[in-house]
């Protein structure tokens, strides 16, 4: 194993490095919750529950109750992916609501514009009045 102090990386051209940036990502632990896919790894988990569950229902080794906590470990995965979908459902949605405001904000003319994104802006203010995010 090298040391750290023995790795010179300044020979390698940007194109190397971000090879070895990607390279590095894939196998390190994600760092923040933004380097996390969560859908996949929801995906990954159903999955494994899926085989988990076809395994315990097949044993009849496996009492009733682990048999059930599988059966509801799932469910709450699926829940999960349902609540995920509607999340990124409801975001697209949002975008393009936004979208077609901008595109009829800028078919006003300009003062009318303006008035409407002023009051926009108020409604907004005092719709989310006092919600931090």
């Amino acid at each position: 194993m090298r040391h750290m102090n023995e790795l010179d990386l300044s020979g390698f051209s940007v194109e190397e490095l971000e090879s070895l940036y990607n390279k590095l990502s894939d196998v390190l632990p994600s760092q923040t919750l933004l380097d996390v896919n969560l859908e996949h790894e929801l995906l990954l988990l159903l999955r494994k529950g899926q085989q988990l569950l076809q395994d315990v229902l097949s044993d009849p080794d496996v009492p009733a109750n682990q048999k059930a906590q599988v059966v509801n470990s799932l469910a709450n995965t699926l829940e999960q992916l349902t609540k995920m979908q509607v999340s990124v459902h409801d975001s697209e949605k949002v975008k393009r609501v936004e979208h077609v405001f901008a595109k009829t904000l800028r078919a006003l003319p300009r003062e009318m514009a303006e008035f409407a994104l002023d009051e926009y802006k108020r409604q907004w203010q005092k719709q989310f009045k006092g919600m931090t995010r």
